[in-house]
């Protein structure tokens, strides 16, 4: 344990050197992020494997050398889900805000890269203590697809809703007119509607996935004095 614990240390600074110099070469701006998530429990790791080797070379009965390592292999599986939550966390959070995705899109990705994560990490130490895992990964698929066919009728607005955001025809702040005679100003772009604040102080939700299938006048974004009112 203390020889590996002393190499992890060796390494780690041999580690953080490539990495230093990596990124002064790199232009991802989530290189930082990777480096630092993986950094903080490399010496756990390392830690972990030397209570293998020691598990391993011990007088201990088989039955209980047995639990010892699929305990250390489980703790080792933790901390890589651990490390791919935070990653996941840090860079969606890095990156949603900078296609301008609205809160409850940025809560829900995080949210549902965090059961994704959880449930991998779940199914393999169960497949560690030799847990028959088919009927979970049966209930997930069924899981899976029920969830599909439930979010079927959002599916068309979520992509048109890249779309929109991709080619930024519509932009909040614009004052549009649809083909149906609605008209006002845009205040919300979100990944399910379009919402416009007419001139008489009345919201009109339109799916985003109608915008793109319907004529739309766009007059861009006025003057700041065009929208006060005046008497």
């Amino acid at each position: 344990i203390i020889a590996c614990s002393a190499i992890g240390l060796w390494l780690r600074r041999i580690v953080d050197s490539a990495f230093e110099s990596w990124m002064g070469r790199t232009k991802w701006e989530g290189s930082q992020l990777a480096v630092k998530t993986a950094r903080r429990p490399f010496l756990f790791w390392f830690l972990l494997l030397g209570i293998s080797i020691a598990i391993q070379v011990s007088v201990l009965p088989a039955g209980m050398k047995s639990i010892a390592e699929k305990t250390t292999g489980c703790l080792f599986i933790l901390s890589l889900g651990w490390v791919a939550i935070a990653l996941s966390e840090q860079l969606l959070g890095l990156y949603l805000p900078k296609i301008k995705a609205p809160q409850p899109t940025i809560v829900l990705a995080i949210n549902t890269a965090r059961i994704i994560v959880i449930i991998i990490s779940a199914l393999v130490m169960l497949d560690v203590w030799g847990v028959p895992t088919t009927p979970l990964l049966l209930f997930i698929t069924a899981a899976i697809v029920a969830a599909m066919l439930a979010s079927r009728n959002m599916a068309p607005d979520l992509l048109a809703w890249f779309q929109l955001e991709g080619n930024k025809h519509i932009r909040v702040g614009d004052y549009i007119k649809l083909e149906t005679g609605e008209e006002g100003y845009v205040f919300e772009l979100n990944w399910n509607n379009t919402r416009i604040k007419a001139l008489d102080g009345s919201t009109v939700i339109v799916p985003n996935n109608w915008l793109l299938q319907h004529t739309v006048i766009n007059y861009g974004d006025p003057l700041k004095k065009a929208r006060e009112a005046f008497p």
